[in-house]
């Protein structure tokens, strides 16, 4: 699993996501996006539509770029849980 932390990056997030999920058929990634003004979490969401690997956090609280690493152990276990 991955962790991306976000923020107005719209321009770069769809490329940055297909090179990450190329990397192996067993990646998962969460996107942790602090409520961007340009759309960088609707872009994450379209995707998150049409691929099951990819998950949005949308944070409508903005916490800064340290927050996704300490969210990452919250969100593992339930991730892994149910791909068994």
């Amino acid at each position: 699993m991955a962790t991306i932390p976000t923020y107005n990056e719209r321009e770069n997030i769809r490329e940055l996501v297909e090179r990450i999920l190329a990397l192996g058929d067993n990646i998962e990634l969460v996107v942790a996006d602090d409520d961007s003004p340009d759309g960088t979490w609707q872009v994450v969401e379209e995707m998150s539509k049409s691929n099951p690997a990819i998950h949005l956090l949308h944070r409508k609280k903005i916490k800064g770029a340290g927050a996704p690493e300490k969210m990452r152990f919250i969100l593992l276990s339930p991730v892994r849980r149910f791909n068994h």
